[in-house]
């Protein structure tokens, strides 16, 4: 039987750690985000980070 992971796209926390993922920023940059307990505060600075390195603009 395959292992189908489960998209929650609903979920914040699992939206920022699969944008943490998927960022080219430095290892302890994304421990610091994934150790963040607020996932509002945690995807604004993962914003930041889009938006500072041209990646997305909002």
């Amino acid at each position: 039987m395959p292992i189908v992971e489960s998209y929650q796209f609903e979920g914040v926390f699992w939206v920022g750690n699969r944008w943490i993922e998927m960022l080219d920023m430095p290892l302890l940059q994304k421990q610091r985000l994934m150790q963040m307990t607020s996932p509002i505060l945690r995807l604004e600075l993962i914003q930041d980070f889009l938006e500072e390195n041209k990646i997305v603009q909002f």
